[in-house]
């Protein structure tokens, strides 16, 4: 077998509704640990990967009230 046929599954960055959903939450659970560092972390992936205004505001609004 070469190089050529060997087949690499490289993680693909999922920009979906789910992934924004799942970065809500993960900052949820990490607020409630008071791990902000990690909250402010997810919030502002959500801020620089969506294209959804209201995903945006509400990641705003989470971080303004840390």
């Amino acid at each position: 077998m070469s190089l050529d046929e060997i087949e690499i599954d490289a993680p693909s960055i999922d920009t979906s509704e789910d992934n924004f959903d799942a970065q809500f939450s993960l900052a949820q659970a990490s607020i409630e640990m008071e791990d902000i560092e990690s909250a402010r972390h997810a919030l502002n992936e959500i801020l620089a990967s969506s294209d959804n205004d209201s995903e945006k505001q509400r990641a705003q609004d989470m971080l303004d009230r840390l």
